[in-house]
């Protein structure tokens, strides 16, 4: 079956006189993003669906004549919440008919993915399986695991269906600030934020009342710094000079090579330190040449020493 997957598109309009029943499986605004991108490519392909929540979907059964595309993320990993892992048992458990798996990361340790993606699609009544990933990493550990009758294609993520003009659109011009859009969770991984209260430094989800108000938060700024892969996203489509950090897997990095290299999202590995320096730049001149910040900068230099070297080194 794998040769006859070209991307997600071209499966969709295979199947375009079926119901499509679309499962979302819960998230963040970075995971609606992606449920807007496929119902976009979903639209595009002519065919018919309903949009389901995961609670829904766990209650409920379908004739095989529905297609289930269950949304893809990064959630076939041993630490969030195993959404996405509850919802492939139980399409492959109750369903007769054909099951999409959305463009996906999946942790590679093998013994996890046997267990939680390959032993239930070996004992399953589902007719056509097709698993899409959203880069290289994902797909090469796919292949060596997957049942040989599943169809294993990859495809970008979804949310890169996504235009400018499918945003909510902001009135106003945006600032002159740099956006850290920092998750600071399971999933992230360490970095330097020196000098953090100097610098417009949240995590967007938590802070973020609606799917609107998240994307105000991206779009309000010049540029955006992030180890959240959905506002790497996001920025991009915005049109936003945007740097995209590790995370604490393969997630961020495997996204970046396949997918947003090209859409001149910038690689960096790390916040870089902040000098002394550089944090008086910010402030007025005449406020740094005072002789009561001449003295604390002095007396600062004294206790630091080489922790924050003033030449930037």
């Amino acid at each position: 079956m794998e040769s006859e997957i070209k991307n997600l598109l071209s499966v969709f309009e295979k199947y375009d006189g079926k119901q499509f029943v679309l499962v979302e499986p819960g998230g963040n605004h970075g995971d609606y993003l992606i449920y807007y991108g496929a119902e976009k490519l979903a639209r595009e392909a002519g065919i018919y669906f309903e949009n389901v929540s995961h609670h829904e979907f766990m209650e409920a059964n379908y004739d095989s004549d529905t297609v289930i595309y269950l949304h893809g993320s990064g959630g076939y990993n041993p630490w969030w919440s195993g959404t996405p892992m509850k919802e492939l048992k139980r399409a492959a458990q109750t369903h007769d008919g054909i099951l999409i798996q959305g463009p996906s990361t999946v942790h590679t340790e093998r013994a996890f993915l046997v267990e939680q993606v390959r032993r239930p699609l070996e004992e399953t009544s589902l007719s056509e399986v097709y698993f899409f990933t959203r880069e290289q990493t994902s797909f090469d550990i796919l292949e060596e695991v997957l049942p040989e009758w599943v169809g294993l294609g990859i495809d970008h993520d979804t949310a890169l269906h996504l235009s400018h003009d499918d945003l909510p659109q902001m009135e106003g011009v945006p600032g002159e600030h740099t956006f850290f859009a920092i998750r600071d969770d399971k999933e992230s991984k360490a970095v330097i934020d020196f000098a953090k209260p100097f610098r417009m430094w949240y995590d967007p989800v938590p802070h973020s009342q609606s799917f609107e108000d998240w994307v105000r938060h991206h779009a309000q700024a010049n540029q955006i710094v992030t180890n959240r892969l959905h506002s790497a996203v996001v920025s991009s489509i915005l049109d936003k000079p945007v740097s995209l950090l590790p995370n604490s897997y393969h997630k961020n990095r495997s996204v970046y090579e396949f997918s947003l290299a090209e859409r001149g999202v910038e690689w960096q590995d790390e916040i870089q330190n902040t000098t002394l320096d550089h944090l008086l730049a910010m402030f007025p001149t005449r406020l740094q040449q005072s002789y009561l910040l001449a003295r604390g900068v002095n007396n600062a230099r004294s206790i630091i020493g080489n922790l924050i070297p003033s030449n930037g080194s």
